[in-house]
C-alpha cells in the first residue's frame, strides 16, 4: 500500500483537487470536485452506507488503481513480467486497458508469444475442463 500522502496525491490528480488542503476525515461526498465525477461517485458508493472519508477514499483508490504500468517492446514487457514473477512472487496478472481498441490484442499478439518463447506461458492445456486446467497449478 502507498503511504497516505501518496494515496492522497493520486486521488488529487484524478479528481483535480488538492486534498492536502482538506481534513482527511471529512466525508468525500461533502466536497465538490472538478475532476472525474464517476471516480468520485464510485468511491462515495464504496462505503456501503457509511460516509467515506477523504483518507478512506484515497486508500481505496490506491488499492484499486495504483498498479504498475508496463511500457516498452514485447521483450521489455516480458522482462518486467518475469521480474515480478521471479522476485516479487506474482502468480498472475490483471490487465487493464490503457487504450481502446487494440490494447489487449497487441498484448496477445506480441507479449504472449514472447512469454511462450521463454517458456513462461502455456502453448496448450492438458485438461479438458477449466477446473482441470486451474488445478494444475
Amino acid at each position: 500500500l502507498l503511504p497516505r500522502e501518496g494515496s492522497l496525491a493520486l486521488l488529487s490528480g484524478q479528481l483535480s483537487l488538492d486534498f492536502s488542503k482538506y481534513d482527511p476525515d471529512s466525508p468525500l461526498d461533502s466536497i465538490d470536485v472538478p475532476g472525474i465525477q464517476g471516480v468520485r461517485d464510485a468511491l462515495v458508493r464504496s462505503g456501503a452506507g457509511s460516509d467515506v472519508t477523504i483518507a478512506e477514499a484515497a486508500e481505496i483508490y490506491s488499492m484499486r488503481f495504483a498498479m504498475p504500468t508496463l511500457v516498452g517492446t514485447a521483450a521489455d514487457i516480458a522482462d518486467q513480467l518475469e521480474t515480478f514473477m521471479d522476485e516479487g512472487g506474482a502468480d498472475g496478472f490483471m490487465l487493464l486497458a490503457t487504450y481502446t481498441p487494440g490494447c489487449f490484442e497487441e498484448f496477445v499478439d506480441l507479449v504472449v508469444p514472447e512469454m511462450q518463447r521463454r517458456g513462461r506461458y502455456r502453448r496448450a492445456y492438458a485438461g479438458t475442463t477449466l477446473r482441470e486446467n486451474l488445478l494444475q497449478y
